[in-house]
């Protein structure tokens, strides 16, 4: 999914349901990044769920992490060392949003496997130590 030749105000990113989603922004935009987090954290995404932000040629994912680093000052989270994702950007800025005891949000950048470029990724997991319940009837 591109924004280049949508009408920015249309796109519902944080309306997409799917649980892995790619999308390459031409401009990544600090609102949506941050509204989709809001989102994942009001609805309970599953755990699993990865959106992965592809940058372009306008893009600087490192610029974009450090801004939704800042943004997200009042419900963000330091990243612990059991969280670290394979081809994890570490000098770029990473953290995670609690979504409730089980579950959080991880906020990453890693390379792209060609190494031409990063890209900021989303992912659900489950918060170590977290016990799922089960309804048994």
């Amino acid at each position: 999914m591109t924004n280049k030749d949508t009408n920015h105000e249309n796109l519902r990113i944080s309306e997409i349901r799917n649980k892995n989603v790619s999308l390459r922004y031409e401009i990544i935009i600090l609102a949506d990044l941050r509204k989709i987090i809001k989102d994942w954290m009001l609805n309970k995404r599953e755990v699993g769920t990865t959106f992965t932000f592809f940058e372009d040629f306008q893009n600087d994912v490192y610029v974009a992490m450090t801004e939704l680093y800042e943004e997200l000052d009042d419900c963000r989270q330091d990243w612990k060392e059991e969280d670290n994702q394979e081809n994890m950007i570490r000098d770029y800025p990473h953290f995670f949003t609690e979504i409730d005891k089980a579950s959080k949000i991880l906020v990453y950048g890693v390379r792209i496997e060609d190494g031409t470029g990063s890209c900021m990724v989303f992912k659900v997991v489950a918060m170590t130590g977290a016990v799922e319940v089960v309804d048994m009837e």
